[in-house]
């Protein structure tokens, strides 16, 4: 369907893609120098459209999976980039983003390793890779008012570090994060 050519059309898509009711695909893809990541929807003709460019500065860099809701708004995170170039979690509104919140280190979280889940409620849910009270990761909450917060500091051992996935059940309200252990080790 599409190959990514590198520059500012994105290459290294990093995640699945996410559909609309008519068709069309949305996702997010790596960069280059030139241009650290893109947002992108593509028609079921195959023509690509790029929503979004970062520009690897304050608006992120290095893109990961993106969640659409139903009035056509697109969230995700930023590996990179920022304010410490630490990661984002951002809106793309009709291409105009917003940034949602700044990653700063810290207890906070750094290094989001993947896009965000979103309950009914208009909630925000991610990991991230570094951070938190042992420097492990942490799973966070952005809420539909606008506030952060911390639900969980991986500790390391048995009880997992350095999260890389994120999921959102609904029924019943249940929360995964999937962390590295011994027998769950990084994928390749």
């Amino acid at each position: 369907m599409l190959s990514f050519p590198g520059g500012d059309r994105g290459s290294y898509p990093v995640a699945g893609v996410v559909f609309d009711p008519v068709g069309n695909l949305y996702g997010a893809a790596y960069g280059s120098t030139k241009a650290p990541g893109v947002a992108f929807e593509l028609d079921p003709s195959g023509t690509e459209t790029v929503l979004h460019i970062f520009s690897g500065g304050a608006d992120g860099a290095n893109p990961n999976g993106i969640f659409r809701n139903a009035a056509g708004n697109i969230f995700g995170t930023a590996y990179q980039g920022g304010a410490k170039n630490l990661g984002t979690v951002y809106e793309l509104d009709s291409g105009q983003e917003t940034i949602l919140y700044s990653f700063p280190a810290g207890t906070d979280g750094a290094l989001p390793p993947a896009g965000v889940a979103r309950d009914a409620a208009g909630n925000l849910y991610g990991v991230t890779y570094q951070g938190g009270s042992a420097n492990h990761g942490i799973v966070f909450k952005y809420d539909s008012t606008g506030t952060y917060s911390v639900l969980y500091n991986f500790p390391g051992g048995s009880n997992g570090a350095y999260p890389t996935r994120v999921s959102l059940w609904t029924r019943p309200a249940t929360f995964t994060a999937l962390p590295i252990t011994a027998d769950r080790p990084m994928p390749a």
